[in-house]
């Protein structure tokens, strides 16, 4: 059922699920399958039904777990591609905007270029303070 979030169990909880069923098995065992003046379950059937219990009870765990390691390794590795490009970005943009202050200040007066120089360092902590700001919506 995809969507649906499922209530998880402790332990504690899964153990008494466990042993409940186990303690059902014992107590009313299928009639059908008891040989003629069987009056309950052999010892071996039992061990095998609680085998059987407790494996698929550690099985479902260590996949759970290993679903959770594979998704968390998968984030981190999204979180670097995501900075290696921040950093490139912000390369980038840095050079574009001292450049074109040169370039302003170079072609119109060092007083446009100050201008310039003061609205590029405006944006760039404008960006700066919204990239922080901003919740990743995997978190």
């Amino acid at each position: 059922m995809l969507g649906i979030k499922h209530k998880k169990k402790s332990p504690e909880e899964q153990a008494k699920e466990i042993v409940e069923r186990l303690r059902e098995a014992i107590e009313n065992p299928d009639r059908e399958k008891l040989e003629i003046g069987q009056t309950g379950m052999y010892l071996s059937d039992w061990q095998k039904m609680a085998r059987d219990e407790i494996a698929s009870a550690i099985r479902k765990t260590q996949m759970t777990t290993s679903i959770k390691e594979s998704m968390k390794a998968s984030r981190i590795a999204k979180q670097m591609v995501r900075a290696g490009f921040m950093i490139l970005s912000s390369t980038f943009a840095f050079l574009s905007f001292w450049g074109g202050v040169v370039f302003v200040g170079q072609t119109y007066g060092w007083t446009w270029g100050t201008l310039a120089g003061l609205s590029a360092a405006g944006l760039a902590v404008t960006f700066m303070v919204l990239g922080m700001t901003l919740k990743d919506p995997d978190a």
